[in-house]
């Protein structure tokens, strides 16, 4: 799935563990500040994929500057709004689900390659999914498919 490279690049930063939620889809926070750094996730191995691309965009901040700089590029001078998430805002650009431009105010967005590389890979199985953001999104999807065979750290 992720470039060897990448995971090997990643396998030298701090481990991101994993605990079984049976109650949602996931629940992170900030991985720097637990110890050992924590998500907790369901039994979906998109939630996988999503969590331990948040442990990519720690360990290769380079590779995540490119899906910022795609987001900024996209949103700028967009509001920050309520997204259909409780208690989400973010800028809600043309991405295929509000959860893409989550977005903290005076922080950097940590959804873009998350959810771009759940879906390419994680939901492999969801073909509408995969499908949205191929036909819907193909600047996003042109940039993670491209990054899978260009980026390295």
């Amino acid at each position: 799935m992720f470039p060897r490279r990448w995971v090997e690049k990643s396998s030298g930063a701090q481990l991101l563990g994993a605990r079984f939620d049976p109650e949602g889809r996931s629940c992170g926070g900030d991985y720097r500040t637990t110890s050992p750094p924590l998500a907790r996730t369901a039994d979906d191995f998109g939630v996988a994929i999503h969590e331990y691309t948040h442990h990519l965009q720690y360990a290769m901040p380079g590779l995540d500057d490119l899906f910022v700089r795609l987001h900024r590029s996209r949103t700028d001078g967009d509001p920050i709004l309520p997204l259909k998430y409780p208690g989400f805002v973010g800028r809600r650009d043309q991405y295929i689900d509000d959860y893409f431009g989550s977005e903290k105010p005076q922080s950097r967005p940590m959804e873009v390659i998350t959810r771009a590389y759940e879906i390419l890979f994680g939901r492999l199985y969801d073909k509408e999914r995969l499908h949205d953001l191929l036909r819907d999104d193909p600047g996003m999807a042109d940039l993670a498919i491209g990054a899978l065979m260009r980026y390295h750290p």
